[in-house]
């Protein structure tokens, strides 16, 4: 072949090379050089050439927090702390030196001694004695003794009983008494904030030749009961 016509001819393959319509490929379609390829997800590598395995697929999911419910029992203490155990409080302690209502113990008192005896009455009363507050003793006998003895002994003290006013023996009669310190109203005197038990002795040596003791009755002269609560002006 001529060089010329070799020439000519090249020249007539770059004219029409040159003169392709360019290939345009549309979604889901992807060009590769002069090809287009399918790629549905549209991540610019063909479908054909994706590769899938299903072992290495990881699958996350949340899964709702156990609650483990525990029930704890906790206790408050008079001082305000917080225990598990009520053992556990501290122990209490009083530093007042008057004991109070609930903490003084009264003892069982004797009801038994009028039993068989001329003792018929005696009655305990809160009064006014002179505008200081007290109360009154009421008694009545059967036989009218030669003295009567009136005694008393605090609620908590290891004493016996102490006389605190006597009289002439009569039928019946009132003795009063106040509730004080120093005052001189009354018979006799009781302190305040004090619990007392009470009884009366009756001398029938000339009738019966015997002494005759009462019941055993309960006087509290502290600020909560009748006797104290009781409202007296001078």
């Amino acid at each position: 072949m001529k060089p010329i016509t070799l020439v000519l001819m090249v020249s007539a393959l770059l004219f029409l090379y040159g003169c392709e319509q360019p290939v345009v490929c549309n979604k889901p379609y992807l060009l590769v050089g002069t090809e287009c390829c399918l790629d549905n997800d549209d991540n610019k590598i063909c479908d054909a050439d994706e590769t899938f395995v299903e072992d290495t697929r990881i699958v996350v999911t949340e899964k709702e927090p156990v609650i483990v419910e525990k029930e704890i029992n906790n206790y408050v203490c008079s001082d305000g702390s917080v225990v598990e155990d009520p053992a556990e409080c501290p122990i209490e302690t009083d530093s007042s030196d008057e004991p109070t209502q609930a903490e003084l113990n009264i003892p069982l008192l004797d009801t038994s001694s009028e039993e068989k005896t001329v003792i018929e009455t005696i009655e305990i009363s809160s009064a006014c004695i002179k505008g200081v507050n007290g109360g009154e003793v009421f008694f009545k006998v059967g036989t009218v003794p030669s003295d009567i003895s009136y005694q008393i002994k605090e609620v908590g003290q290891a004493q016996d009983f102490e006389e605190i006013y006597t009289r002439k023996g009569v039928y019946q009669g009132f003795a009063s008494f106040a509730v004080c310190d120093y005052c001189r109203q009354g018979d006799f005197r009781l302190q305040p904030d004090t619990a007392y038990i009470f009884r009366m002795t009756f001398n029938q040596t000339p009738v019966y030749d015997r002494i005759e003791q009462s019941n055993e009755y309960l006087i509290d002269t502290r600020s909560d009961t009748e006797i104290m609560g009781r409202i007296c002006s001078r």
